[in-house]
C-alpha cells in the first residue's frame, strides 16, 4: 500500500522512514477493520449504550443559591453590578 496520496491529502511532510512506519501501521489498522467486517452481525440489535442506562440526566429543580451581591463579592473585577472579564471578541469597525 502506498500512503503518498494520504500524505498529500493531509498536507503533511514525512521522511521516508516515517512513511514506511505509518504505512505499516495503516496496513495493520485496515487488516483489523477487514476482520471486523467479516463478523456476522445480521441478527444483532444495534445499541447506543452498553451499560443499560437510558437517561442519566437529573430533573431540573430550583434550589437556593447565592445572591447577586454575594457572587459579586468574590469577583476579582466588577462593573455595573456584573462580573467584569477580559474581552473575548475583537471589535471590528
Amino acid at each position: 500500500m502506498k500512503i503518498d496520496n494520504i500524505i498529500k491529502l493531509a498536507r503533511i511532510d514525512l521522511s521516508e522512514k516515517e512513511k514506511k512506519k505509518f504505512e505499516r501501521q495503516l496496513e495493520t489498522i485496515l487488516h483489523y477493520v477487514k476482520k471486523l467486517n467479516e463478523v456476522k452481525t445480521e441478527n444483532v440489535e444495534p445499541i447506543a449504550s452498553i451499560n443499560g442506562l437510558s437517561d442519566v440526566s437529573r430533573e431540573d429543580e430550583i434550589r437556593p443559591s447565592f445572591s447577586r451581591e454575594k457572587m459579586l463579592e468574590n469577583a476579582p473585577a466588577k462593573q455595573d453590578n456584573h462580573i467584569k472579564v477580559k474581552a473575548v471578541f475583537e471589535k471590528s469597525i
